[in-house]
């Protein structure tokens, strides 16, 4: 579970990459293929547009829910059951996460602070890795 300020960093900071989901979602794409060249040849720039839409879309459902930790357990795992629908076939976890957190701070207009960081990674192991909120163990990719 995140702490009351963490979930208050998220937030703020989802704030801002609300705003501009479609652009997050380009900057998610573009960094898939940075972080995976071998990606690029088999999906076209629209296709993981689309995959990183759906994935602000389900990030937006879980930042909604951050201080309710039994509703959050829920969402976390109704998302998980549904990850085909942004999953990339092939991609590594890991390049997701990096990916996620890369377009995240981008997203939000300022650099995230180490705080910040560590509270998004919390969120983003829930989301990519299915693995309890708070625990940021799986999500240490330089993004």
């Amino acid at each position: 579970m995140l702490t009351l300020a963490q979930c208050g960093l998220v937030r703020s900071s989802w704030a801002r990459v609300a705003l501009i989901a479609d652009v997050a979602a380009i900057v998610f794409s573009q960094r898939v293929f940075e972080l995976d060249p071998s990606l690029a040849p088999r999906y076209s720039s629209a296709y993981m547009l689309t995959r990183g839409t759906t994935l602000l879309r389900m990030v937006d459902t879980m930042v909604v829910q951050l201080d309710d930790e039994a509703t959050l357990a829920l969402v976390v795992d109704a998302l998980g059951q549904r990850a085909n629908a942004w999953q990339v076939p092939g991609a590594h976890p890991d390049v997701i996460a990096a990916a996620l957190l890369w377009a995240l701070e981008i997203g939000s207009g300022s650099p995230f602070t180490a705080r910040t960081r560590e509270a998004w990674q919390s969120a983003v192991s829930a989301l990519v890795y299915g693995a309890p909120v708070g625990d940021t163990r799986r999500t240490r990719v330089a993004a």
